[in-house]
């Protein structure tokens, strides 16, 4: 759709799970070691974890790479981290972020998406492309209701 400006690379989109974040991405991570990678890409989860109360999120967005990067066992992998992209409010687009800009980018974390996306709503304009929430919306209504 032309809708992203940022080079990408193609990742393996890992099936949901039910455990605390930190062993969470010690998991994902070593399942892709005994798989043969060489390299894992770790990006700001878990850092969209919500606290129950506050609602803030738990974890600081280098956390995932803090904890692998002390995880023994973990020695054959390249721990690479990536740029932290997030909704730039002033551009009206997903952006690389700055911290001297921090007031204009919005992190809309995987669990504030899921939750749009079961309720109908939807994302900034230029979030996300419009087909490609189209998808996600109508996977996360259809298991609502089953």
């Amino acid at each position: 759709h032309g809708h992203s400006h940022l080079h990408a690379t193609p990742t393996f989109m890992a099936p949901p799970t039910f455990m605390a974040p930190p062993p969470q991405v010690q998991w994902h991570c070593r399942t892709r070691m005994v798989a043969g990678a060489q390299f894992y890409i770790v990006g700001r989860d878990p850092a969209g974890m919500p606290h129950p109360d506050t609602k803030k999120d738990l974890y600081d967005p280098t956390h995932g790479k803090k904890v692998l990067q002390m995880a023994p066992g973990l020695t054959k992998l390249e721990i690479v981290p990536f740029r932290e992209a997030a909704y730039n409010k002033k551009l009206g687009r997903m952006d690389y972020y700055r911290s001297q800009h921090h007031d204009e980018f919005d992190f809309i974390s995987g669990t504030q998406m899921r939750h749009l996306a079961r309720t109908g709503q939807t994302p900034p304009d230029g979030f996300m492309a419009p087909s490609a929430w189209k998808v996600l919306a109508d996977y996360y209504r259809s298991i609502q209701h089953s």
